[in-house]
């Protein structure tokens, strides 16, 4: 599901849940709790009448956030992580675009931890050793460590 599509389709349930509270009379009564809960209703319903098809994989999964694994509700919970995680910490001056060109051309994604350190995770087509060598060269005063390698998991 890319970017394009969640606005899209946020655009179009906001619209849903402002027509429904003005279909009730109710446009007045936001953050009351139960009408709050009512209008998280009318959004749920919508979002998945939109999402059928589009899921797959992501049925019966629950996101923990800051964690490198999500919980499966049908199976065995399975790390996100699919190449190598580093541990990266810096000043706290850093902010997310100095880490990201510290990457070069490898894509990987940050997981803030704290404002001086962050989870570095990258696809399984980059090695470990790749990872730590291209992030080892950065000038910006971030210190990397391994953290998990998936092909020591093996």
């Amino acid at each position: 599901i890319n970017a394009e599509y969640m606005g899209r389709l946020g655009f179009r349930c906001k619209k849903e849940v402002v027509d429904a509270a003005k279909k009730d009379g109710q446009k007045g009564r936001a953050h009351e709790a139960a009408y709050d809960a009512y209008m998280t209703g009318v959004l749920y319903l919508a979002l998945s009448r939109d999402l059928q098809g589009h899921l797959g994989e992501l049925v019966n999964r629950y996101n923990v956030m800051r964690n490198l694994y999500q919980i499966n509700l049908a199976g065995n919970d399975e790390c996100e992580a699919k190449g190598p995680v580093v541990v990266m910490k810096f000043p706290k001056e850093l902010k997310t675009s100095h880490l990201q060109s510290s990457f070069g051309s490898l894509n990987g994604k940050i997981q803030w931890i704290n404002d001086t350190s962050a989870l570095g995770v990258f696809p399984s087509d980059d090695t470990m050793d790749a990872v730590l060598t291209q992030l080892s060269s950065n000038s910006a005063g971030i210190q990397v460590e391994p953290f998990y390698n998936p092909a020591e998991s093996n």
